[in-house]
């Protein structure tokens, strides 16, 4: 089964106007149809502040927002669950070792955990993950 680690700027470069977004849908669309999409759980968290720091800028208004929210609601099929103290010392170890945010570190970890690809639009963390010798797409 193909596997597919959905980092938040490539999500929402399919909701926010970016130039990115082409090649992030292409990109989803020519996976198989049985492709697992999976997030870590606190892409969902991520995804909402992005969306409600573009309605406080002025980007998007509150309906719009709401209507990308709903779009991405349609993505993932898997959330990992949320960290517990191990999963807290292995993000702390990425995070040390390769310089990560511990959001950056939990994509590279469900990535290693589960060996799927991890797609992001961020070249840093796709460097990471290349070093660590995981699959990633960077677009």
């Amino acid at each position: 089964m193909t596997r597919v680690i959905l980092d938040c700027s490539a999500a929402l470069a399919l909701v926010l106007p970016d130039q990115k977004s082409a090649a992030v849908s292409q990109w989803l669309e020519a996976l198989p149809q049985d492709a697992e999409v999976t997030v870590p759980a606190l892409w969902w968290y991520e995804s909402t502040n992005v969306l409600l720091t573009a309605v406080r800028r002025g980007v998007l208004s509150a309906a719009e927002a709401r209507e990308a929210l709903g779009a991405l609601r349609l993505l993932p099929r898997v959330t990992h669950e949320p960290p517990g103290p191990a999963t807290a010392a292995h993000l702390f170890h990425l995070g040390i070792g390769h310089t990560l945010t511990a959001h950056d570190a939990a994509y590279v970890a469900v990535a290693e955990l589960t060996g799927g690809t991890l797609l992001t639009l961020d070249r840093r963390l796709a460097d990471v993950a290349t070093r660590m010798q995981l699959a990633v797409t960077c677009l």
